[in-house]
């Protein structure tokens, strides 16, 4: 996919994609991109990100309204374009649903929504863009067809569907290699996508399979020193780490460093992500000094190549910086991260910085006792999301459940502080948040309104207590798929409460409840 200036240029690479050689459509992209004008390339692994589209390189469509939503798109107000994009096809009559315009709107739709993260609506329009591609073909083995198949794969695997994702990756792969060949760049690219996921189902074997077998096609079409062999030993590494094998892992990311250095020096983002990926894999080796010196020399890359601000910068001196609080240097360590969340800050990814703040909070929490340091950095990881919440044009019910996971993370550090008073408040704000959007019945909810009970009963404030235990354990008795343990477990806090409180009879009751529980159980 290309940025194109117009429509011609649009179709040019259009045609070249159909070739049949995959070494041939290579070539002659490279040809048509140095005609064109500057093109910002998007270097991320492949599997790395599941966005379908990238806006910046959309073709500019005849209309005047398309261009104007193409505007709004590049300066990503993706809600002005969908709207756009909606009003266009209000105007199409009824019967335009074998209109190869109106399936080109939809995708445009589809894509944009899928950027949004809203997949309900992306699927939508996918799936009318397939049944105008189905229904414009006499045969089910076009090209069109494939492409509509793998954005809905991918917009399945969003939303962690990887059986149904799976099936149409496999019917998109079918039709690429009957019309394009096993060796052509998109039957590959398919095949990339079935290896990632399978890894995102955690089925590894399977997942290895594919990228080898994607790695033995790309040798034989490009060489053994070429850009995608880059990507794909990254990925290969990256599932062989997380599978743990961590000597096969240094292999694959170690030829994808040599293959880096011989086509880009040591001076590219290429050689960076392999000195990282093999910095992490040291890392997790348990060797501290190997993985500090190649995440160093990813950094200093980095920050050449990218600048001091960067999120890739960010990303390596966070990683640094665990590596070197693992070596016991704490202070390093810590301005590391210090280092990283700033950047976030300054770029603007307020939820990147939240997460780091929250992982460097567990450490000192967790691993160091260091309560007062961690809750600094959950209550920066709060406020950063209380600032995203607020630049939000939209309600968005997932920032608003971060913001829950945060505030039941700080009640949880005030508990292991013995500060119930803020314990319990913060659990009720998590609470408050969470009821609304999940519903009182959901795990969450009940997990919060048992741990406020849990602090409220440290405080001896029973009959509170009492309360929140009675109201969790009233709806979990109305579900259906609650496990009997659980109810069991309740039973007894209320058997507790009641005796803290000197209510003996209420007490014995519920350890009657109980005893007949158990007995059931075993």
């Amino acid at each position: 996919m290309f940025g194109c200036k117009s429509r011609k240029q649009a179709n040019a690479i259009q045609n070249a994609c159909h070739s049949k050689k995959g070494a041939d459509v290579v070539k002659t992209k490279h040809e048509i991109v140095a005609t064109t004008a500057k093109i910002d390339h998007d270097l991320q692994v492949v599997g790395e990100s599941q966005v379908c589209w990238n806006p910046q390189e959309a073709p500019i469509c005849g209309s005047q309204k398309e261009e104007e939503a193409l505007l709004l798109v590049n300066l990503k107000n993706y809600d002005g374009a969908i709207d756009v994009y909606l009003e266009i096809l209000s105007k199409y009559p009824q019967n335009s649903i074998s209109n190869f315009d109106y399936a080109r709107i939809c995708t445009h739709l589809g894509d944009l929504y899928f950027i949004k993260g809203d997949f309900q609506n992306a699927l939508k329009y996918y799936r009318r863009e397939l049944g105008i591609n189905e229904e414009s073909h006499e045969s089910y083995d076009e090209p069109t067809i494939a492409d509509s198949l793998m954005r809905i794969a991918k917009t399945v695997s969003a939303t962690q569907q990887y059986s149904y994702a799976l099936k149409l990756f496999q019917k998109a792969f079918d039709i690429r290699k009957k019309v394009y060949g096993i060796e052509h760049a998109k039957t590959i690219e398919t095949q990339l996508d079935i290896a990632w996921t399978y890894k995102h189902a955690g089925m590894y074997e399977l997942s290895l399979a594919q990228f080898y077998g994607a790695l033995g096609v790309q040798q034989k079409v490009y060489g053994m020193c070429h850009e995608e062999l880059i990507t794909t030993y990254s990925s290969l590494g990256k599932v062989l780490l997380e599978h743990g094998d961590f000597d096969q892992a240094l292999t694959c990311c170690g030829k994808a460093l040599d293959i880096s250095r011989e086509m880009h020096g040591n001076e590219s983002s290429h050689t960076a992500s392999a000195y990282f990926n093999l910095g992490r894999i040291y890392f997790e080796k348990g060797d501290c000094d190997k993985a500090i010196e190649k995440l160093e020399k990813s950094l200093v890359i980095r920050k050449s190549v990218f600048g001091d601000t960067h999120p890739k910068v960010a990303i390596s001196y966070f990683h640094l910086g665990i590596a070197l609080d693992k070596k016991g240097d704490v202070y390093d360590s810590l301005q590391c991260m210090k280092k990283a969340i700033s950047i976030d800050e300054q770029t603007s990814m307020e939820n990147e910085a939240a997460e780091k703040c929250s992982k460097i909070a567990s450490m000192w929490a967790y691993q160091k006792g260091d309560y007062d340091t961690a809750l600094d950095f959950l209550l920066k990881s709060l406020n950063l999301t209380m600032k995203k919440k607020k630049e939000a044009t939209n309600q968005d019910t997932e920032l608003d459940l971060q913001l829950a996971h945060r505030c039941e993370t700080i009640a949880m550090v005030y508990l292991l502080k013995n500060n119930y008073d803020m314990a319990v408040n913060f659990y009720r704000r998590a609470y408050t948040i969470r009821c609304p959007i999940q519903g009182s019945s959901h795990k969450d909810v009940l997990r919060c309104c048992k741990s406020i009970g849990d602090v409220l009963l440290r405080i001896k404030n029973y009959d509170l207590a009492l309360f929140y235990f009675g109201t969790a354990l009233d709806m979990e008795l109305k579900l259906k798929t609650v496990d009997r343990k659980v109810i069991l477990h309740d039973y007894k806090r209320m058997e507790r409460a009641f005796r803290l409180k000197g209510d003996e009879e209420n007490a014995n009751r519920y350890l009657q409840m109980t005893n007949a529980l158990e007995k059931q159980l075993s």
